[in-house]
């Protein structure tokens, strides 16, 4: 677990550009654990302000174009810190538009940007978006 979490501080601290990273686990606690983690690190480190964390699940078993759409836009904008987050659980539910308009934005976003994306069956994450990512498991 300390592996996974050294790993994670170093990628959100990294200057350039990174790949989104993919974290996949075999339960959903598991997961949720991490991620609260990575959060509550980066916000006490000062490398992200609550206004740049952005945290999006499914609703209804799904995550929607019009979700993605909203943390998009929101993404375009530079951060008020060092790192822009943003944080898609259970990546596996995203519909297949939603799937394509995170892909353009995954490629193109901006260098303090970083995309966290998690699942815990990733062969039901589109290849061109698990082809781009970072794997940690």
């Amino acid at each position: 677990m300390s592996q996974l979490r050294d790993l994670t501080r170093q990628w959100l601290n990294y200057k350039g550009a990174v790949a989104p990273l993919l974290l996949s686990g075999a339960d959903l606690a598991s997961l949720g654990a991490e991620i609260d983690f990575v959060c509550s690190w980066s916000l006490e480190q000062d490398l992200i302000h609550q206004a740049d964390l952005t945290r999006c699940s499914p609703v209804k078993n799904t995550i929607s174009i019009q979700k993605i759409r909203q943390i998009l836009n929101k993404s375009s904008y530079a951060p008020l810190s060092q790192r822009k987050l943003i944080v898609i659980e259970e990546a596996d539910k995203l519909s297949r538009p939603a799937g394509n308009a995170l892909l353009k934005s995954l490629e193109d976003s901006h260098p303090a940007t970083r995309f966290l994306l998690t699942t815990m069956f990733k062969r039901s994450i589109l290849p061109t978006i698990l082809s781009r990512c970072q794997k940690l498991f």
